[in-house]
């Protein structure tokens, strides 16, 4: 609530007025978002903290997944210029690429994962915040997810 405070036109808290049940609050949230960046977590999940343009992201049990869609959703809201996360030490660092002007899915796809046929692995690990496979923009940043062996 203090960072959608902080920044209105950047962070919305969507609330459904009451426990409707974990799949019509997520369908009600997504609902409200559609055509926004999403990140949903539990409230004991996750804490953030502000230090000048620095989000610090501490994680009391995310998964690993929705933490690094977290920190690739704070790391491009306008004005954060990086995002610090407690990672498992002993976990790979997440990959993240920023998009170049003229980049397709299938290109970033050839270049991190050797095969521009697995863009689509590129769009699923980064949805809800893509839409669309087509609709990237230079600038922004996006999650490389692990090549399956």
């Amino acid at each position: 609530a203090r960072y959608a405070a902080r920044y209105p036109d950047r962070i919305r808290n969507i609330s459904t007025g009451g426990n409707l049940g974990v799949s019509a609050n997520y369908q009600h949230c997504f609902r409200e978002a559609a055509g926004n960046h999403v990140a949903i977590l539990d409230g004991d999940d996750v804490h953030l903290r502000l230090r000048g343009d620095t989000v610090i992201v501490e994680s009391k049990g995310a998964d690993r997944e929705a933490l690094e869609k977290l920190i690739l959703a704070v790391g491009n809201i306008q004005g954060i210029a990086k995002v610090e996360a407690d990672l498992p030490p002993e976990a790979p660092q997440p990959v993240f690429h920023t998009v170049a002007k003229g980049e397709t899915l299938s290109a970033i796809a050839k270049a991190h994962l050797g095969d521009a046929s697995k863009y689509n692995a590129i769009f699923e690990a980064n949805r809800p915040m893509l839409s669309d496979p087509d609709k990237i923009y230079p600038g922004q940043m996006l999650r490389i997810p692990p090549q399956q062996g």
